[in-house]
């Protein structure tokens, strides 16, 4: 892999909602997303975003309590977990957008991130505003105008891992 400068803003940010699938009874991570996140890490510092819900699910509001849950529920002890509610934005409000693209450079900022993973298209467009780089996990939406279309679309957070690390390896990214 390129080494990086140490100073390089190269920390992944992964919405626990691109992690997690929805449950009958609460949501759950599929059998190998710990070894996925594990790959992710490979590409630079890993972060999970986790909001106040998940998959219909409420989760902790003592920081601790949500930290252990989404740690239990992902198997990742190691990476880092961030408290990170995504800013709602309404394309007709004035000064809407605005606040988002702010709340996510807020974030890009603070966690010196390059990358948002993230399974909510409303996401998109006031992330890559703040300068994030996009992966949108799930079906791929043909329907998205040009301002709100991801950087790269994957199928779910094993296939955002390959492209990361496929960029990673080969210093651009895949075609598709």
């Amino acid at each position: 892999m390129a080494a990086r400068p140490a100073d390089a803003d190269d920390t992944l940010l992964v919405a626990l909602s691109a992690v997690v699938l929805p449950g009958r009874d609460a949501p759950v991570a599929p059998q190998d997303t710990a070894a996925t996140l594990d790959r992710l890490e490979l590409t630079g510092r890993t972060v999970i975003l986790a909001g106040r819900d998940v998959g219909g699910r409420r989760l902790p509001e003592d920081p601790d309590e949500r930290d252990r849950w989404v740690r239990g529920t992902t198997g990742a002890a190691a990476i880092p977990v961030v408290s990170f509610e995504p800013p709602p934005w309404d394309h007709h409000e004035e000064g809407s957008e605005a606040a988002a693209v702010a709340r996510w450079d807020g974030l890009r900022v603070a966690q010196r991130a390059a990358w948002l993973i993230t399974d909510r298209p409303e996401d998109v467009r006031p992330a890559r505003g703040s300068g994030l780089r996009v992966i949108l996990v799930g079906p791929r939406g043909q329907d998205q105008p040009l301002a709100t279309r991801p950087d790269l679309e994957a199928r779910d957070l094993a296939d955002a891992a390959r492209l990361l690390l496929a960029q990673d390896l080969f210093g651009s990214l895949p075609a598709g």
